[in-house]
């Protein structure tokens, strides 16, 4: 697992910094302080701003369903 984002994550992330950075030099913050929750799904880091979130929930437990292609988990 690695210990920094990369993929696809990794250019959100970067985006969320230059435009952090433009609000910083335009001066037109509307909030001094952004939280991000980031996390990893196949070994890309993403990350989405905590204002977009309701809650945050456990996997569910996932029901294998007979006759289906391996590919779907249930």
């Amino acid at each position: 697992m690695p210990d920094f984002p990369t993929g696809p994550g990794k250019k959100i992330l970067d985006q969320v910094h230059r435009t952090q950075q433009d609000q910083l030099a335009s001066e037109t913050i509307d909030f001094p302080h952004q939280q991000y929750l980031s996390f990893l799904l196949n070994e890309d880091w993403y990350g989405l701003s905590v204002y977009h979130l309701v809650e945050v929930l456990p996997p569910p437990k996932i029901t294998r369903v007979p006759s289906v292609p391996d590919h779907i988990l249930g």
